[in-house]
């Protein structure tokens, strides 16, 4: 797992924790189905939710930042659908992966 995520993303340069963290995001991801073609855009999802807030640690998020953040997204229409429920997907285990239970409902309006 961790030498095919460092060929698409090295992470050698990372500080351990936030190696471990990843190193356990892509465990979690792929025990819970998610296919090797999906994994990195499941990161990069994960990735873009994190720099969005990056002023305020993942463990201080409330359900209200993450489903902003969803309505957000659905407002700019980028997305198409099944990509938008990918990203609801990657963003959940994320909070998961922290044990953080956020986002086990959410509610997009």
């Amino acid at each position: 797992m961790e030498a095919w995520f460092s060929m698409q993303k090295p992470t050698q340069s990372l500080p351990d924790p936030i190696k471990k963290f990843w190193d356990r995001y892509l465990k979690l991801i792929v025990n819970q189905g998610v296919k090797k073609p999906s994994v990195r855009w499941y990161v990069v999802r994960a990735e873009r939710y994190i720099k969005a807030h990056s002023a305020k640690r993942l463990l201080e998020h409330t359900p209200e930042d993450v489903n902003a953040y969803f309505k957000g997204q659905e407002k700019e229409g980028r997305l198409k659908d099944w990509q938008f429920r990918q990203m609801v997907d990657a963003i959940r285990k994320l909070f998961e992966v922290l044990e953080v239970g956020l986002c086990h409902k959410h509610h997009v309006a």
